[in-house]
């Protein structure tokens, strides 16, 4: 179900995180508690949450707010912006 789900991809992540990589995903249809779980699956690694169109967690769990419409090149340089400002990418590595 929808839980092993969840708990199957946080797993994933803290594998990813924990080798230097970085996991990128969509998720749609879940609630605080459930994102809570899995940043907790992923902790120590840090989990980025860019959320599209309206938002509906808690204004702290969310890194980037993009409206629903927005273009796909202004999205994906919000988005590397947050990570090199975050993880301080050395500008030698371009996404």
């Amino acid at each position: 179900g929808k839980y092993e789900m969840l708990t199957h991809l946080g797993e994933l992540a803290h594998l990813m995180t924990d080798a230097g990589l970085i996991l990128i995903t969509s998720i749609t249809d879940i609630d605080d508690y459930e994102l809570k779980m899995l940043k907790s699956l992923n902790y120590p690694n840090r989990t980025f949450v860019v959320n599209v169109g309206e938002n509906r967690f808690n204004v702290e769990d969310v890194d980037l707010n993009l409206p629903e419409n927005e273009d796909s090149g202004t999205a994906v340089k919000q988005i590397v912006d947050l990570l090199v400002k975050a993880v301080v990418l050395d500008p030698e590595y371009m996404i």
